[in-house]
């Protein structure tokens, strides 16, 4: 699943097959470019805050087997 740009007469669109719809109207390039920074910057933010929560309960974020033992 993932989300793919379309391009038509100068403008740009995003088609999500998460939802099997156009996620953007017909834009320019900066704003196309600013969703995928935003999107990522959600994203990470989301990783880790994972990690953190993860690293709080195990001491380590990693997952079983590769989780350390010494602290």
């Amino acid at each position: 699943m993932v989300n793919h740009v379309h391009h038509k007469n100068g403008k740009f669109r995003i088609w999500s097959t998460y939802v099997d719809d156009f996620i953007t109207e017909w834009v320019d390039k900066e704003t196309i470019i600013k969703h995928y920074i935003e999107t990522s910057k959600a994203a990470a933010t989301l990783n880790a805050d994972i990690n953190i929560q993860r690293a709080i309960e195990f001491g380590c974020s990693a997952g079983k087997p590769a989780r350390c033992d010494e602290l």
